[in-house]
């Protein structure tokens, strides 16, 4: 059952983020050899909030450690998260609301 965002995420990033985490950690990526991106993907940091949610630190703050911007990170992140629009209307002859799978 997929997790809400509010339940356990503060927004899509942390989820994108923490999916990819567990993707990781469960079989890993073959293939994963730009050096670069994994130390962008080690350099990013998370906490959870006092709500229990997760968040990942902003771009500012990992700035302020001296981090470089996570772009060959956040591509992959990209590549494996789920977009899924949460309401969709279709005009077929008539209007329909489709809800994600």
């Amino acid at each position: 059952m997929p997790r809400s965002t509010n339940e356990h995420f503060v927004n899509a990033k942390a989820e994108a983020y923490w999916s990819l985490r567990e993707t990781l950690e469960r079989r890993g990526l073959a293939g994963l050899t730009d050096e670069e991106m994994q130390a962008q993907l080690a350099g990013i940091r998370y906490r959870h909030t006092a709500a229990g949610r997760v968040e990942i630190e902003s771009k500012d703050d990992a700035k302020k450690r001296g981090q470089s911007s996570p772009h060959r990170a956040e591509a992959l992140v990209l590549a494996f998260a789920r977009v899924a629009p949460l309401q969709q209307t279709v005009v077929l002859g008539g209007a329909y609301t489709i809800s994600p799978i």
